[in-house]
């Protein structure tokens, strides 16, 4: 039987990066179940510690140690939750998708999110819920222009159906089942910067093999590698195409996607 996560909360973030001298993108999508959000706990972290800035992984000077330390402290809420984090490395040329956004960058990045949240396969209480319906989906404005928003807003919502009501008697939706969409800065939410820090760490396992130069940000990705092996079935060395099904409640899945035709 197949489960619809109703009204979760979606936080989502792009970043870019080089490899073999080619230009990727890097998509990440936080997703959190309605049934308990860690925005609480998240804030929690910087009341206990006294710090109220933005954080950024990018950021993070070589002896960053208040940082690196409140961000490692996401990292453990993070796994702590019912949250899963979802990641898709593509390449970013015109070729790539091209089919599907006929060249227009808004409409790549909309393809590229929907596909992220196309299979969430998200597990609570022993059930897997494959479809979403009714996401509340938050998306870091950095990437989008206002123009660009509204087209995205008509273009996404076409993504999301109204789930299938076997007994209606016993259901009542009095309004349109659409998603929530808003761009908003990563500095009002704490769950869109903990995205940006698990696409950080994601982003270094690829460009420096986990041994980047700079000792705190390697120190925050190999925080997350522990504790994500602290529940695998398996030792893993990097982020690199980290299957879900490998990890006990499927918590973090890193795509890649590539079109080698010209």
């Amino acid at each position: 039987m197949a489960y619809t996560l109703v009204m979760p909360s979606v936080y989502c973030d792009i970043t870019s990066i080089k490899l073999n001298g080619e230009d990727f993108l890097l998509v990440g999508a936080l997703l959190v179940s309605c049934k308990k959000d860690i925005q609480q706990d998240l804030w929690q972290v910087r009341v206990n510690k006294k710090f109220y800035e933005e954080l950024h992984f990018s950021d993070i000077s070589i002896n960053d140690n208040i940082r690196t330390k409140i961000i490692k402290d996401f990292i453990d809420v993070f796994i702590k939750s019912e949250s899963r984090f979802r990641c898709l490395l593509i390449k970013n040329d015109k070729n790539t998708l091209r089919k599907y956004y006929f060249g227009e960058n808004w409409k790549k990045l909309a393809v590229i999110i929907r596909t992220l949240l196309s299979y969430p396969y998200f597990n609570r209480d022993s059930i897997i819920f494959t479809t979403l319906s009714r996401p509340r989906i938050f998306i870091d404005n950095e990437n989008f222009s206002c123009e660009n928003e509204k087209k995205f807003k008509i273009y996404f919502k076409k993504t999301f159906k109204t789930p299938i009501i076997l007994n209606k008697k016993d259901i009542h939706i009095k309004d349109i089942p659409e998603p929530i969409i808003d761009f908003i800065d990563s500095k009002l939410l704490d769950q869109l910067q903990l995205v940006d820090i698990l696409l950080g760490c994601i982003r270094n396992s690829y460009q420096y093999n986990n041994s980047c130069k700079n000792k705190c940000k390697q120190e925050i990705s190999d925080h997350l590698l522990d504790e994500i092996n602290k529940i695998s079935s398996e030792n893993f060395i990097d982020f690199k195409k980290i299957d879900r099904r490998r990890i006990k409640k499927g918590l973090i899945n890193v795509w890649e996607f590539q079109n080698n035709k010209k």
